[in-house]
């Protein structure tokens, strides 16, 4: 076993946090070739369907052959079914690592070439691993490793440390040979009557004999039908699933604990904040307007990150270094000590990745996915890729773009941890950071050093979601309301495909007609493939009154307009462009301070390379513009859908007015003054030649 080093030692030797994954709980499954012992194994893993129940095939310990070995091996000579042949040290070296909470490399093997490959997998994390193996039972220091915590009085019901699949398949074992490891029917058989029959009988026939009081029990469920026996896979899925239910109590349990101690601990030295300047509180003040622009939002917030990395790189190792400078002087400065990567925690932490790049562009980047389960609150790690010399950098830095409680952070600098970084070598830069979760962070890896640009007392969430959820506390919704919630988001984003067949399986009422439905997602669809000019189309065939009304959003999908025609214009005639800008956007531009603001930025795309633009302007030509564009046509064709109507006769007129307008611009003959009259043709009997209501009648030119 490798004895852990300093930086390893971290979780046998620190009690008040450990991850999930320590002391992973491994359940050990044995039988003979061909038993059905891989069926067994991914048939549980299915079930559970959880990222964090794996499978360790002993195929992988196979010993390394020597030339004679190999040559036999070839010839279906070699006896792949005897304990010499599993590399019992290695495996047993691995789940020590595992359990320990470290990262283990399992070795490959390959039976076309008969020889361990030098390639390795690498294996992090498991809450509960499942080993299968023809002798996943057979040696005492595996079996002390596996789940033998337990017995019960019933014969076979214990602990669930181990499985014994007794059933051996001549059939299955060909059908895999052949398969999944290049060899023949010939040599299947061979190795059938030779190694694989004998063994069985000789080894794996006589485990019930071995069941002494006095000896270890090496097994504690024989299943004799493999996955047809449901009952014992029904009670193996939920023992794994009580362990993980277990495990996540304890995690939880650990936080709190936490949260209890650091409330007594003043804050860290090791915890630096940006300098508070006026350009700092003027950049925040931006980010937190709710009015900001989305551009506006991520320049600062890009040049925020820069100023965080900047502070961050001021707090790795560095050391003396004499330089000469062109004059010849000497110059005693400072290096960066060895090298830098970085490990962004997503996804927020992707937030800071450009101004990573901005001041390292070429920095080693790793990436893990730390979720919260949306039931429990706890952190979850779904996903891990760190550069493959990590724990020999220098220096790491790790990326979050909030820290509140301080779970993930916990749990991100462990992985870098049980990866050989120590903590003392991590700078964990974040935007903002609550005061619980520095505590927190501080206390457990006292050494690590945290900048942050802002750290607030409270936790970095919204506190009217805290407010939102206690006043939902204990209300039962009915389905009916959950249906009608989902048949309204489904109207309302005009999935009408998807909204007629829920509300037909649901039995609910849609409150919007199909056709409705159907003309805003064609609408959206244009948009979304740039082809704007239709999209307007639709729109006033759809309700004219929608742009008519709206000023702001008729102006939003022309400069869209215009975008597409300076995208399809690139480096080529710029003159349609020009024109549409000049006909549709130069009469609108002056109204509105923002149009104008708009305008020039667009028209800025003709003067630059695309390639080289800044992120306001860059923008612009981004899918997320048109999905901008889109969602404001949606909401406006909803509101104005779900709005009460005005008078039947005042839509009329509105209406009528509108065709009138549209028929004059195409130069139709008509005359100069229309009446309208809303009484009827009949007005003999109006006094004086007025209406019934004793007022002109109502004219439009």
């Amino acid at each position: 076993m490798s004895s852990p080093s300093a930086p390893d030692a971290t979780i046998s030797t620190r009690a008040h946090y450990a991850p999930p994954w320590a002391d992973v709980s491994i359940i050990g499954v044995a039988g003979s070739s061909g038993s059905g012992k891989s069926t067994l194994s991914q048939a549980i893993v299915r079930r559970l369907n959880l990222p964090w129940v794996i499978i360790l095939s002993m195929d992988s310990f196979y010993k390394p052959l020597n030339a004679e070995a190999s040559k036999k091996a070839f010839m279906n000579e070699y006896d792949f079914d005897a304990p010499d042949a599993i590399d019992f040290d290695i495996l047993v070296e691995r789940l020590r690592d595992l359990k320990a909470g470290r990262r283990a490399e399992i070795p490959r093997y390959s039976f076309h070439k008969h020889q361990r490959e030098e390639e390795t997998t690498n294996i992090y994390s498991p809450h509960v691993l499942v080993l299968e193996g023809i002798f996943a039972l057979h040696d005492l220091r595996v079996l002390n490793l596996l789940d033998l915590k337990e017995e019960y009085d019933h014969p076979l019901l214990a602990s669930l440390g181990g499985i014994c699949v007794t059933d051996s398949s001549f059939i299955s074992l060909v059908l895999r040979d052949v398969r999944e490891r290049g060899r023949d029917i010939d040599g299947c058989i061979k190795q059938w009557f030779g190694f694989v029959k004998p063994n069985f009988e000789k080894l794996m026939d006589t485990v019930p004999l071995r069941r002494q009081p006095a000896d270890i029990k090496a097994e504690d469920i024989i299943l004799p039908r493999g996955i047809e026996n449901t009952t014992a896979m029904t009670m193996v899925t939920q023992y794994i699933q009580l362990k993980l239910i277990e495990k996540s109590k304890h995690h939880r349990d650990a936080l709190t604990l936490l949260e209890i101690e650091a409330q007594k601990e003043p804050m860290s030295e090791k915890v630096v904040l940006l300098d508070q300047t006026p350009q700092l509180k003027g950049m925040n003040t931006i980010i937190h307007d709710i009015d900001t622009p989305s551009e506006d939002f991520i320049f600062y917030f890009d040049r925020l990150t820069t100023l965080l990395i900047e502070q961050s790189l001021n707090n790795v190792q560095f050391e003396s270094k004499a330089t000469e400078t062109p004059c010849g002087h000497k110059y005693m400065g400072l290096a960066a000590k060895g090298d830098v990567c970085a490990v962004v925690v997503l996804r927020g932490g992707s937030a800071l990745e450009r101004g990573l790049n901005r001041v390292i562009p070429d920095c080693k980047t790793g990436r893990v996915l730390i979720q919260s389960n949306l039931r429990t609150g706890e952190p979850e790690l779904h996903y891990i890729k760190l550069p493959e010399d990590i724990g020999r950098h220098e220096s790491v830095l790790l990326m979050d773009c909030q820290m509140s409680s301080g779970g993930a952070a916990l749990m991100a600098v462990q992985v870098l941890a049980d990866h050989g970084v120590a903590p003392g070598r991590i700078v964990f830069a974040t935007y903002a950071a609550g005061r619980m979760g520095l505590h927190r962070l501080t206390k457990v890896f006292p050494d690590i050093t945290v900048v942050t640009c802002k750290a607030s007392s409270t936790s970095t969430t919204t506190p009217i979601k805290h407010a939102f959820e206690y006043s939902c506390s204990g209300v039962i919704c009915q389905k009916d309301d959950i249906n009608s919630l989902i048949l309204d988001y489904l109207t309302m984003e005009g999935y009408s495909d998807a909204a007629t067949k829920f509300a037909k399986e649901a039995n609910v009422q849609s409150l919007q007609p199909q056709d409705e439905m159907e003309a805003r997602e064609q609408i959206k669809h244009a948009i979304h493939i740039g082809n704007i000019q239709e999209a307007i189309d639709r729109l006033n065939a759809l309700d004219h009154l929608v742009l008519e009304d709206d000023p702001t959003l008729h102006f939003a999908l022309l400069r869209l307009q215009l975008v597409e025609l300076i995208r399809r214009c690139d480096g080529g005639d710029i003159a349609p462009a020009l024109e549409f800008a000049t006909q549709h956007l130069a009469p609108r531009a002056p109204t509105k301070p923002e149009y104008l603001a708009d305008l020039e930025k667009t028209m800025a795309l003709l003067i630059f390379p695309h390639d080289k633009l800044e992120p306001p302007i860059a923008y612009l030509l981004e899918p997320t513009l048109r999905r901008d564009v889109a969602a404001m046509v949606n909401q406006a064709v909803n509101e104005r859908q779900s709005r009460r109507r005005d008078g039947a006769v005042r839509d009329l007129v509105r209406m009528r007015n509108w065709v009138e307008r549209t028929a004059r611009g195409a130069k139709k003959d008509i005359p100069d003054k229309l009446e309208l009259n809303l009484q009827g043709e009949d007005n003999d009997d109006a006094e004086d030649g007025l209406p019934e209501n004793g007022h002109d009648p109502m004219v439009t030119s």
